[in-house]
């Protein structure tokens, strides 16, 4: 470990030597992260058994020694570890007129830092950098550009490049609102890490910006770049992180949004009252544009052209070019029970008409593609709801558990998984459903009071009581396995009894969680925000993919019967192909015994003379790949007149040369039969089938 950040802030320095402008860069840190420790983590009672339990691993590890017959050493550097990794911790790195100002500072809640300090040199020294003692704490080693400081004083142990001081423990609590504890706290600048550990990618990134666009990647690299600062903190009865992009609204203009797009309350009446997941964000579909044209402009292909001449739309003008900057996703009861499957999502139309022509020709085309491909397998199916036209995907006789269904509507496309939720959604958009999201306590007291007058970037909602309580069994077992990883054989009973509150307790006065991104000024500020305990969040968490049990038997089924279906078909495509190639091959000796056992100059003279119809030489089993015949026939005396169990007269071809394992293969005596790869070439090696490679023409594989 300490071999590793050794290395690490060596080469930083190697890096910072490189870069011309550093004084221009001087004092400002390109990262800084001050993180309480474990023990240090405020808890409530909700997660008070959790946390004891965790803090328990430490002895754990004391017994794995034991266990495992590590010797003193491995064990010491076991429990190192561990009260390293829940430290208070402080990282600064930061550009300066010389090189580089970088510490990392840790203050461990357990172990002498003193016997950590000598434990960190002789872990250095056997990975090959051998640190002196300097006296009074100090041990030191020289780096490419200075010396390099492990120092520990009665409460922190650091490592510091050059003179540079140690970091600050203290956690800023900038942004947070008042009467927050702050937890955490950092500054984030990757453009300037880029410049200084990896000049090479950031001139990569400056050169292509337009590539930067459509991918969102503005905000963090390139000549636009924003610096993020954030904060996370608790009070009595949440935890909040405030962020903050700093000159984020240069790179949203770098990404093609050039005016602020905005929610306001008004917006949120297309959602209905009982939801129970909500986002609002902006789409950036002008700026995915750009970066695609831009793309396909450098590699000189352009693949979309091809969809289009096959399809008859253009997918990006007609579709994507008609998507506008907003989209809202949400989960309620009203759409399906308030699970995954509940789903919906709503689109802005820059000009619903057009999309709805383009959307039209699109159906149609696909519809035919898959009554051509597959069957109609698969259909785009159109029907009426809410006094709206409506299309759901399906998937005539397979028992797939979704049908995905949209409409347009007004300035409008509205997506869902299921039909019902489709209705739902059209009837509350259309303002059929009287409430909506704003008429809920929750929402208002958390995330409605908190938008500002002139409306927000992004919204974000989650009814924590509703999705808590659905994953408090998940949550329940994920502490049983906390409990057991803490004793052991020799402790079974250092955790005893439940880790988790019962579930009255549990479901007590839980705080929604929920979040606000607005402007402030040039810069782009974010509000999130939840329960204080870290056992609901989770269970919150949890609770919003629990539905998925209910779609496991329908999916399983599904999954199941898709085989069963295909092998069916198959074999009713075999079934069929032998058909034909009997029929062919009944019309060929039939001729022979009409023509003094003479075969036809050709198969068509079977056509012509009515013994067959077109449709039987063209192979259910899907046109042959090369371009050739589907169905072949030996045009000789003895195909007509042998009568020869062995003397093959007539094969699909297509099946053969598609690489089918078995294939209709017709004989001599008018049967059929479906012979696998391996029968068949014995069968055309014999001598009687001399030439029958070359007469049907069968590729040599």
């Amino acid at each position: 470990m300490m071999n590793q950040l050794s290395f690490g802030l060596a080469c930083a320095s190697l890096s910072v030597a490189s870069i011309t402008n550093a004084s221009a860069m001087a004092g400002e840190p390109v990262l800084e992260l001050h993180s309480v420790g474990l023990y240090d983590w405020p808890a409530n009672e909700k997660d008070r058994m959790v946390t004891d339990a965790f803090r328990m691993l430490r002895d754990r590890l004391d017994d794995l020694a034991g266990e495992m017959d590590f010797d003193p050493e491995q064990a010491q550097l076991m429990k190192m570890g561990w009260d390293l990794l829940t430290a208070r911790s402080a990282l600064r790195l930061a550009p300066t007129d010389d090189g580089i100002d970088a510490s990392f500072v840790l203050e461990p809640a357990n172990g002498s830092t003193e016997s950590i300090h000598q434990q960190l040199s002789s872990l250095a020294m056997m990975g090959g950098m051998e640190f002196e003692d300097q006296g009074n704490g100090v041990a030191q080693t020289m780096g490419p550009m200075g010396p390099m400081n492990l120092v520990f004083d009665k409460d922190r142990v650091w490592i510091a490049m050059g003179e540079s001081e140690p970091a600050s423990l203290e956690i800023s609590g900038a942004g947070l609102p008042d009467g927050c504890e702050p937890i955490m706290s950092g500054r984030v600048d990757v453009n300037a890490m880029l410049q200084m550990f990896a000049p090479e990618i950031a001139a990569e990134f400056e050169n292509n910006s337009e590539m930067l666009a459509g991918s969102g990647m503005s905000l963090l690299v390139g000549p636009d770049a924003s610096v993020l600062e954030f904060a996370v903190g608790v009070d009595d009865e949440s935890m909040h992180m405030v962020s903050r992009m700093i000159g984020a609204q240069a790179a949203m203009e770098a990404m093609g949004n050039t005016e602020r797009t905005l929610f306001t309350k008004q917006d949120l009446h297309s959602v209905p009252v009982d939801a129970v997941q909500f986002r609002a964000m902006p789409t950036n579909i002008a700026g995915t544009l750009e970066t695609l044209d831009t793309a396909m402009e450098l590699s000189g292909e352009n693949p979309l052209a091809e969809i289009e001449r096959e399809i008859g739309v253009d997918i990006v003008e007609d579709i994507l070019g008609n998507i506008g900057d907003r989209a809202i996703y949400y989960q309620s009861d009203s759409t399906g029970g308030g699970g995954l499957t509940s789903m919906v999502v709503l689109l802005d139309l820059r000009d619903a008409d057009s999309m709805a022509t383009a959307h039209g020709k699109l159906i149609a085309r696909l519809n035919e593609l898959a009554a051509a491909q597959i069957d109609g397998y698969a259909r785009v199916h159109t029907w009426e709801i809410e006094g709206e036209t409506a299309f759901s995907m399906t998937a005539p006789g397979i028992p797939i558990p979704i049908e995905p269904s949209w409409s347009i509507s007004d300035d409008k496309l509205v997506f869902t998984l299921t039909p019902m939720a489709l209705g739902e959604a059209l009837a509350q958009l259309n303002g059929r459903r009287g409430l909506s999201i704003v008429n809920d306590e929750g929402f208002r007291t958390s995330v409605l009071s908190r938008i500002p007058s002139e409306g927000a970037v992004s919204l974000y909602y989650t009814d924590s009581p509703r999705m808590a309580a659905k994953g408090y069994g998940m949550t329940n077992l994920l502490t049983s396995a906390l409990a057991n990883a803490a004793r052991s054989p020799e402790h079974p009973d250092r955790v005893e009894g439940s880790l988790m509150p019962s579930y009255r307790a549990f479901v007590d006065g839980i705080a929604p969680m929920g979040g606000v991104s607005s402007w402030d000024g040039e810069d782009l500020v974010t509000h999130y925000f939840g329960d204080r305990s870290m056992l609901v969040q989770m269970a919150s968490g949890l609770g919003t993919v629990a539905d998925l049990q209910g779609i496991m038997v329908p999916a399983f089924v599904a999954g199941a019967t898709l085989p069963a279906l295909g092998k069916a078909r198959e074999r009713a495509n075999q079934l069929k192909s032998s058909t034909q190639l009997r029929s062919i091959v009944q019309a060929l000796i039939v001729y022979g015994s009409e023509n003094n056992d003479q075969p036809p100059a050709s198969v068509d003279v079977l056509v012509e003379q009515g013994l067959i119809s077109w449709d039987l030489l063209v192979s259910p089993m899907a046109s042959a790949y090369d371009g050739g015949p589907d169905y072949t026939v030996r045009l000789t005396e003895d195909a007509v007149s042998s009568f020869d169990a062995l003397y093959i007269v007539a094969i699909d071809r297509a099946a053969y040369v598609n690489g089918e394992w078995a294939v209709s293969v017709g004989f001599a005596d008018a049967h059929v039969e479906m012979i696998d790869s391996l029968q068949l070439d014995e069968l055309l090696d014999m001598p009687r089938n001399k030439g029958a490679r070359e007469d049907l023409q069968l590729p040599d594989f």
